[in-house]
């Protein structure tokens, strides 16, 4: 089994997206954007998306052990000041949220990851899974989720027509819905991301358009004929 730490995950990658954005009534064509980076031993990813000056930036930090990532830490910043991070004791299964003065402890059973570093767990276990459950962190809450394996599917891309494999989780109360779309060509890379956030009234469809692994572009959107010199 390919996993974090190992050739499968590139040490460094970048991928950007187009977004299409709903917060509540309010459509927004946007953009996306995903880093990530690691030595091995440790890791951090982060994601911006947003639209119209509007944005949300999401960042998680942590270590490589038995060729998993495990989460330490988790960040949530929004445009409209809205933040709140997560400090993450796995061992003890112990997670403090804080957003401003509210300070909240949690204590779970089994693994614990945030939304961010997901696909690249998936990319790891690949076909390997048919379903798995954690619990997940996103902003100032704290839920189990379950995660489906769904196969490969052709989707289409601004990089064009691409096969991928695609998963779907979603929280037990099912306010929370991810869909994500994993590369079968390019080293696990999170080709599509779709979030549907109830509680929030937010909806995010992001979608590939150039994806570079190990400081070099692999792909990226063909520039239309009539734009070319």
């Amino acid at each position: 089994m390919a996993a974090p730490g190992d050739l499968r995950w590139p040490k460094q990658g970048r991928i950007s997206y187009v977004a299409s954005v709903l917060w509540g009534i309010l459509p927004l064509e946007g953009s996306g954007e995903q880093r990530w980076e690691h030595d091995g031993e440790g890791f951090r990813v982060r994601q911006v998306v947003g639209g119209l000056g509007r944005e949300i930036v999401q960042e998680s930090a942590g270590r490589i052990m038995r060729g998993q990532p495990i989460i330490d830490g988790f960040r949530e910043t929004r445009t409209n000041g809205r933040s709140a991070q997560a400090l993450i004791d796995q061992a003890n299964g112990s997670i403090l949220q804080i957003r401003g003065e509210e300070r909240r402890e949690r204590k779970v059973e089994g693994a614990i990851l945030d939304l961010v570093t997901l696909p690249h767990m998936l990319a790891a276990v690949g076909a390997q899974i048919d379903a798995v459950e954690f619990n997940a962190i996103g902003g100032f809450w704290v839920e189990r989720v379950v995660v489906a394996n769904e196969g490969e599917v052709e989707i289409e891309l601004p990089l064009g027509r691409v096969m991928a494999r695609r998963f779907h989780a979603e929280t037990r109360q099912g306010q929370y819905k991810i869909d994500i779309w994993i590369s079968r060509d390019w080293r696990g890379a999170p080709l599509r991301i779709r979030v549907d956030d109830q509680r929030e009234g937010l909806r995010v469809d992001m979608r590939a358009t150039e994806i570079e692994l190990d400081g070099q572009i692999v792909a990226s959107t063909p520039v239309p004929d009539r734009l070319r010199e």
